[in-house]
């Protein structure tokens, strides 16, 4: 019985066709661990180059964004962070049935196992970053209720932003060995009531701040941390202090009242919600 040996094109077919399915399985697999590198390996040289470029944006705007942690950090991390996410998914797709080129001398494809060592440095750079700039606190008690409750967890960023620091912020702080109130090292959370310059005062039951009732009571002096004088005299805040409350009316110290919290002592302007109240909402 004869057979019939396949002809040496049809042998070159397959051998091209099985060829061409190793490139495209190696291109995923690069493009899955090295942003570009799957288009250069299939000839698409600027495509790939694109890509990559937008990864180092991308990442630089999501550290930036994790640093800062201010409105136009957010809006630019996010905006480059969905382009790079849109172009790598596209290249990781594409390689699959885009026409395949010759690669060609492209330092994307000789250096790959370094470039792909890169991309995983970075990416590794990112929780790291998140540790140093971000933490997280639980509320002990009342204190600041109803704006905070007792047990809920936030999360803060160790930033102090300079425009942030105005009456009604609450701030994060650690408890000075000068505090009347709290122990020394520790941290605790309050709010605003007077920046520096501010002229304070005692009306009736209440502070007043540059002319202005507030709504924080105020206990008369000795019980006080602080000796508040009545209105019309006034008491000047220190210049890098600031004067702070608590929210709770029913707080276990006298009238609402901290004292001076030193700018030095302030870690964060910046707390987020992290529970029932929402994931990463403000606190105000």
């Amino acid at each position: 019985m004869s057979t019939i040996a396949p002809s040496p094109a049809s042998q070159t077919d397959v051998s091209d066709s099985t060829a061409e399915k190793r490139l495209r399985t190696r291109a995923r697999r690069r493009a899955m661990f090295c942003p570009g590198a799957g288009w250069a390996l299939v000839g698409y040289r600027g495509r790939g180059a694109m890509v990559l470029a937008s990864f180092i944006v991308g990442w630089a705007s999501l550290v930036w964004m994790l640093w800062t942690l201010s409105p136009a950090s957010v809006w630019a991390a996010g905006a480059t962070m969905l382009a790079t996410v849109v172009l790598w998914s596209i290249e990781a797709l594409d390689v699959g049935w885009c026409v395949v080129r010759a690669a060609g001398e492209n330092w994307l494809g000789r250096r790959f196992a370094i470039t792909t060592f890169v991309v995983i440095v970075m990416v590794l750079e990112v929780p790291l970053v998140i540790l140093s700039r971000c933490g997280s606190i639980a509320v002990g008690d009342e204190r600041m209720a109803p704006t905070l409750d007792a047990g809920e967890r936030l999360i803060y960023h160790r930033s102090v932003a300079g425009r942030d620091l105005h009456e009604g912020a609450v701030v994060l702080y650690r408890v000075s060995s000068e505090s009347k109130v709290g122990t020394t090292g520790a941290l605790s959370i309050a709010r605003i009531l007077a920046a520096p310059g501010d002229k304070l005062a005692v009306g009736r039951d209440h502070f007043i701040v540059n002319g202005e009732v507030s709504r924080y009571r105020a206990i008369p002096a000795p019980k006080a941390p602080l000796k508040i004088p009545a209105r019309p005299e006034s008491l000047t805040v220190p210049d890098d202090s600031y004067f702070v409350a608590l929210d709770s009316s029913s707080a276990d110290i006298d009238g609402q009242q901290i004292g001076w919290v030193r700018r030095s002592d302030i870690i964060s302007t910046r707390l987020f919600h992290f529970g029932d109240r929402g994931v990463m909402r403000p606190v105000k």
